[in-house]
Order: structure tokens, then sequence, then C-alpha cells
């Protein structure tokens, strides 16, 4: 019985590494010690101050997942590229400030996955 139930658990954990992510539905807690009203979202996550709280993920429509980043979470690999691939669909209520949000988190601690010039101008372009 707990034979059964530790390979179930094992293909579970096999599938949702190697899923294929299709689109993911974003919602972001953040901080900036910029008043955004008053300077707006691009000097809001200019501010060295600024990081992502909480990033909250749906992906393919399973169940969310919050990521608390102020706590010490990492988001996994398959998610950063994942942003990074046009071929995903990434939804969010208020998607340009996520994208704003986005694209300065991973200019900043994945410079890596900005690959060009050409990308940075695009970056998380398609963004529903």
């Amino acid at each position: 019985m707990i034979a059964e139930a530790v390979a179930i658990c094992c293909r579970f954990f096999v599938v949702e590494e190697c899923m294929m992510i299709k689109e993911m539905s974003i919602d972001l807690e953040t901080y900036s010690d910029v008043d955004i009203k008053k300077s707006g979202a691009y000097r809001y996550v200019e501010s060295p101050a600024f990081e992502i709280l909480l990033f909250a993920v749906s992906i393919n429509g399973s169940p969310v997942t919050v990521y608390d980043m102020a706590s010490g979470d990492v988001l996994p690999e398959n998610i950063l590229q994942a942003l990074v691939d046009d071929s995903v669909t990434k939804w969010a209520f208020n998607a340009a400030f996520e994208r704003i949000c986005l694209s300065e988190y991973l200019r900043r601690e994945f410079p890596e996955l900005m690959k060009s010039e050409y990308f940075a101008l695009r970056e998380l372009s398609i963004f529903i």
C-alpha cells in the first residue's frame, strides 16, 4: 500500500516537472519605496527597493501555486523559461503592470534569460 502511494506520488511529480507549459495565469504582489500613483510603474520597478513578494501562478489551468519570494521561495526553472518563451501565453488581470514587474525582475535576477537587445525590447510581450 505504501509502495503504491509512493509510486503514484513520484509519477505525479515527474509529470508536473515535465509538463509542457502552454499558458500561465499570473498574479503578483510587489513592494517598492516609490509611490506608484505619483511616479508611475516604470519608476516604481526601477527603485532598488522594488521586489516581488508573492508570485501566484496557474499553469495550463491547474490549481494556483503561490511562491513566497519574500520568504526565500525561488521560481522553478520551467516557470522562468516559460516567462521568456513566446509560445507560452501569459494571462494577468493587470497585464501591463505584471509585464513591467517581471521584466525588471528577470533583468536583475536572471540577465542570462534576456538574450538580446531585440528580446529586451519585446520581453514578455505575449501577455493578454
